[in-house]
């Protein structure tokens, strides 16, 4: 059910500047630990590598608190900023980390199973073999946080309210299968966003194209699902899980 207003009958408009804000603030953190994972470029100074992250988290925090609410798309922080809705309950936190944590186990472990298939002469790692501190800082901080405001509060919201207004516009919200669409359309955008980090690695092949669009919009699909009928904050909990999932599997895998 999305957030209403006090007379019960049209979503709630989020205070957009001050959800904008206060996202940006969760986000920051995610940004700045790119510093540990963004490999060294020649010329370019390490702090410049995060001002396009940073201007699309900006970006994106505004347009989501605009177009989400008119979705019936929430956030608990949002709700709690416009007086609406309640705390987070521990429960539904961990049923979230855990989701995800099973996503990354399996996908790690599958990825390395598949490897032969298509890392061929690429340089680019299984998701267990890429794994380290920093990755796994990186991974919850700026994947789970800035990615989720990104591609769900952002692109996703917009999508849908694209979608719904061109096409579904006597509908008072958007019909389901605009929902559908737009996860779909924020699942492989997200999966394409790898692409250009891996081109910078490695020659891409199609079967590597192939590894990296699929694993990506597998996991931005379970994302979206939780952010259209849960909430943002389970999208991001379950993408942090995720990579938490990846770096059990990788240290379990190298116990064996």
């Amino acid at each position: 059910m999305p957030p209403q207003d006090d007379l019960g009958t049209r979503p709630l408009r989020y205070p957009i500047v001050r959800t904008s804000c206060v996202l940006i603030g969760l986000g920051v953190p995610g940004v700045l630990s790119l510093l540990l994972a963004l490999p060294e470029m020649a010329g370019v100074p390490r702090w410049a590598l995060l001002i396009n992250p940073a201007i699309l988290l900006v970006a994106m925090a505004f347009i989501g608190s605009w177009a989400a609410p008119r979705c019936g798309l929430r956030s608990l922080v949002a709700d709690r900023l416009a007086g609406v809705g309640g705390r987070a309950s521990g429960r539904d936190l961990l049923a979230t980390l855990a989701i995800g944590g099973l996503l990354g186990v399996f996908g790690s472990l599958l990825d390395q199973m598949t490897a032969p298939l298509w890392q061929g002469s690429s340089t680019i790692p299984a998701l267990g073999s890429a794994w380290s501190p920093a990755a796994l800082i990186s991974g919850v901080l700026y994947g789970g946080v800035v990615e989720e405001i990104m591609m769900r509060w952002g692109v996703m919201s917009l999508a849908v309210w694209a979608i719904w207004r061109l096409a579904a516009r006597s509908s008072p919200l958007p019909p389901r299968w605009a929902l559908v669409i737009g996860a779909i359309a924020s699942a492989v955008l997200f999966a394409a966003g790898h692409l250009p980090a891996a081109a910078l690695a490695s020659d891409l092949t199609l079967p590597l194209v192939l590894r990296i669009l699929g694993l990506n919009a597998v996991v931005g699909l379970v994302f979206a699902f939780l952010f259209a009928s849960r909430n943002l904050e389970s999208a991001i909990g379950a993408h942090m899980g995720f990579h938490v999932g990846v770096a059990a599997a990788a240290l379990f895998v190298s116990i064996l």
